[in-house]
């Protein structure tokens, strides 16, 4: 079994990060950083984490937070994630986190979104991203997969699920078991993560991801 976390900017607002710490005293084999949202927003802090977690060898995966409520703003999403990671070696599945705000950000432009509707804005990002070469996933709670999202996105789509507790409740590449939990060399929560698969070597084996392409990426 694999333990990760999940971070973005909040967690590097007051202090930064030590990632050497976290690397040496949690037995934490990835990270998921927030590398953005919407069509027009890096994560503050994404360069900065992701540029020490390649230095210090903690492999990598990236989530994007969708503000899309059309396949348009979907793959203008999808375009700014792949400029602005192309450069580092992200060595575990791209994400795409279709949620809460997602939603709220499509009734406030007056939109209601039907499943049909955001089966296609996640399937043009996912697409999008498998083109360029990387790996996809999409993230999903409890709630959102049972009154938002169709059963048949999951059919060819792998997750990350958070679903609190001992057990997922779903098959799932990465369970999201725990949205608040703490570790040394992070002030305040972070959410904690296990997969039961190496996606270091399956994406190193399937020629994904660009690593021939970014320096320590072979």
């Amino acid at each position: 079994m694999f333990k990760g976390i999940n971070v973005n900017h909040r967690n590097s607002s007051n202090t930064r990060i030590d990632w050497q710490t976290v690397k040496d005293n949690n037995n934490i084999q990835f990270v998921i950083v927030r590398a953005g949202y919407g069509a027009n927003n890096i994560d503050k802090s994404f360069e900065n984490n992701v540029s020490l977690l390649n230095r210090i060898g903690l492999p990598v995966g990236v989530s994007w937070s969708s503000l899309a409520y059309t396949t348009d703003m979907a793959m203008a999403e999808a375009e700014l994630c792949i400029s602005c990671i192309k450069k580092f070696r992200i060595e575990y599945p791209v994400s795409y986190v279709f949620d809460r705000e997602s939603v709220e950000n499509a009734v406030r432009h007056g939109k209601q979104l039907s499943r049909v509707e955001i089966d296609s804005i996640i399937r043009t990002f996912v697409n999008r991203i498998k083109d360029a070469g990387y790996y996809p996933m999409i993230y999903t709670n409890s709630d959102y997969r049972k009154n938002f999202f169709p059963p048949t996105l999951f059919d060819d789509i792998e997750v990350w699920y958070s679903k609190e507790g001992k057990h997922s409740d779903m098959p799932c590449g990465i369970w999201q078991y725990n949205s608040a939990g703490t570790i040394k060399g992070i002030v305040g929560n972070v959410g904690l993560n296990s997969t039961a698969l190496d996606y270091k070597s399956i994406i190193k084996n399937m020629g994904m991801n660009n690593l021939r392409n970014v320096k320590g990426g072979k």
